[in-house]
Parts: C-alpha cells; structure tokens; sequence
C-alpha cells in the first residue's frame, strides 16, 4: 500500500511513492481507454486499478474521493440540463 502522509514533503526527482512517471501515465491512459458509461463507469475503473490492482491508494482514503466525485459529475450533468 502506498499512501503519502499530508506532512511528508516530497521534490520532484524523489517524490516518495515509488511510482515512476511512464508508470503512473500508462496506468492513467488505461483509465481513460477503459472508462465509458459516465462517472460511475470510471469512477468503478478508477478503483479496480488504484485500489485493488495497484494498491497505490486504501479503500479508506479512495471512498470519499469517489464520493465527491460522483457528488461534483452528478451537479455538472444537471447544471449541463438546465442550459
């Protein structure tokens, strides 16, 4: 499990997570590639990668991540309506 505490601090050339910059791009690419069916398709994607495949976050600190996100698309979607 790989979780950053909010006091670390971290510089670019050694950031602290062990996670390479192509790493974390192919794995952000497959996100996008595999995301379709609006925010709960990517946010289900989003969490079968980072959380179970990947352990790069907890499911204690994903879930109300997910939480926001999903609140924040289903506010956008219907301020999208009302235009």
């Amino acid at each position: 499990m790989i979780d950053i505490a909010a006091n670390e601090t971290t510089t670019e050339t050694d950031a602290g997570h062990g996670i390479s910059f192509g790493e974390a791009l192919r794995v952000w690419l497959r996100v996008a590639v595999l995301s379709f069916g609006g925010p709960a398709g990517q946010i289900a994607v989003m969490h079968r990668i980072l959380v179970e495949e990947k352990n790069w976050i907890s499911e204690s600190r994903f879930l109300p991540r997910a939480e926001l996100l999903h609140a924040a698309a289903g506010a956008g979607g219907a301020a999208a309506c009302d235009l």
